[in-house]
């Protein structure tokens, strides 16, 4: 099934100069219009609970998704049944498996430069080794004008990539301490300015430093561990040129993470 294209119908730049007793103002807007995107990352935000918009009808039944129901003599009627649960409908719309909930579409509008100079009057440098002198500034990426939810605009979403790291990294560690608890255990985070740490309490030995943060290592067997929650915060440290260390203290498994 093909669901979109990652081509652009078209891109454009209007690019206009304005030019008065030595004072020049230009500015860039930059356009592009169609092609689609898939967002992994928006997927994980959604089923996890964390995207802003997963709030809305958590405490009620009072959302009808828009659609058809298909009845007896084959005829179709507007959909009118409630979600009972929010967390299944995010988890479904957001499945790996359901390319189409995280396609989006990918136009923008910019205001994507903006200078502004000011010529000196070559008068003034007659009997001077310089000849001329302009002084100016420039600014990018000022304004999204208009775009679509989610677009993935590079320059945008650089923040909000790294926000979304920040989120993967603190939400599988979080995870991870509490699979692997206890009943009756705890979880105790300290911040400092220079990191933090994750302690939990859980089996009475410590688990295989050499072993822990690859893909599916499961020290004990968990209901609700995949093996994989260690490895993706173990990535997230390297790509952001964190260190990430375990170590098992006062029967505490203890997750530290530190500027390198």
């Amino acid at each position: 099934m093909r669901l979109g294209d990652v081509y652009p119908d078209f891109t454009m730049g209007i690019n206009n100069t304005f030019t008065y007793k030595g004072v020049t103002l230009s500015f860039l807007i930059d356009i592009r219009h169609g092609g689609s995107l898939y967002s992994e990352t928006v997927a994980n935000l959604r089923s996890s609970g964390l995207a802003a918009e997963t709030i809305a009808h958590r405490e009620d039944a009072s959302f009808i998704e828009p659609g058809v129901i298909l009845q007896d003599d084959g005829t179709y009627r507007p959909n009118d049944v409630p979600v009972k649960s929010m967390q299944d409908y995010w988890q479904h719309i957001s499945n790996s498996s359901n390319n189409e909930g995280n396609i989006y579409n990918a136009s923008f509008v910019k205001l994507r430069e903006v200078q502004l100079s000011y010529s000196f009057p070559r008068k003034w440098f007659k009997s001077f080794f310089v000849k001329s002198l302009d002084l100016g500034f420039e600014a990018r990426n000022l304004w999204i004008i208009k775009d679509q939810p989610y677009t993935n605009s590079p320059d945008r979403n650089v923040s909000r990539f790294l926000q979304c790291l920040a989120v993967a990294l603190l939400t599988n560690l979080l995870k991870n301490a509490f699979v692997h608890n206890i009943d009756g255990g705890h979880i105790r985070i300290t911040v400092t300015k220079n990191g933090i740490t994750f302690r939990n309490s859980g089996v009475e030995h410590p688990l295989n430093k050499e072993h822990i943060f690859e893909r599916f290592y499961q020290g004990s067997k968990k209901e609700g561990s995949t093996g994989l929650g260690l490895a993706i915060a173990d990535s997230i440290c390297r790509l952001q040129h964190l260190n990430i260390k375990y170590y098992f203290e006062q029967n505490e498994h203890c997750f530290e993470i530190s500027q390198s």
